[in-house]
């Protein structure tokens, strides 16, 4: 399927946009245009100045939060995924109560700032994120 609006992406080597494109791909998805930006800031600005469309995480898009009244959100299809993995390392030594104790800071940080504030631009978005560690 090809889409005729401009699909706004994160530059060349970036993580999401890797993990974007395989997602389309497997869609079968095939954007005719394709504008590349260097932030998310950068790529909800353009989504709303070019009439585009982009695949962004929740907490990517409060980083363009300046433009968010001025788009519309949209579920991905229904059985399909994304999901984007950050991890929180430390060396063999001794870390291991560093890397848990970043790991609850990061949990609490999501429920109690991010999530309200993804409450407020897209009701249910929260619902899609969360933090685990593995145990």
């Amino acid at each position: 399927m090809s889409i005729t609006r401009p699909y706004i992406s994160y530059g060349a080597g970036s993580q999401d946009k890797i993990v974007c494109d395989r997602f389309l791909r497997s869609l079968n998805v095939r954007p005719l245009e394709t504008v590349t930006a260097s932030s998310s800031y950068v790529i909800t600005g353009l989504v709303h100045e070019l009439n585009g469309w982009a695949l962004l995480t929740p907490t990517n898009a409060l980083s363009g939060k300046t433009f968010l009244d001025n788009l519309q959100w949209a579920p991905l299809p229904e059985g399909k995924q994304l999901l984007r993995s950050t991890w929180v390392v430390g060396d063999s030594f001794n870390r291991e109560q560093q890397v848990d104790l970043v790991c609850k800071l990061a949990q609490e940080a999501l429920k109690d700032k991010f999530a309200p504030h993804i409450k407020n631009f897209a009701p249910g978005l929260a619902n899609y994120i969360e933090i685990v560690s593995q145990d």
